[in-house]
């Protein structure tokens, strides 16, 4: 989970870059946006030695 400020990516040359290069969108839309987050509070599942809590191993 991600808390911060959210904001629109509204510059040309870094939209284009995202296009590019960014995150893959899992909906069609007639137009691509992205939305940049500033973390503020990050929380999630705690990973120890390649392992999951739940004991499964990680491929990396």
């Amino acid at each position: 989970m991600v808390t911060g400020a959210a904001t629109l990516v509204t510059d040309p040359a870094e939209h284009a870059r995202l296009l590019r290069t960014g995150p893959r969108r899992w909906e069609p839309t007639p137009q691509q946006v992205f939305v940049r987050i500033d973390l503020e509070l990050v929380t999630g599942r705690v990973l120890v030695g390649g392992h999951t809590l739940y004991g499964a191993r990680l491929p990396f």
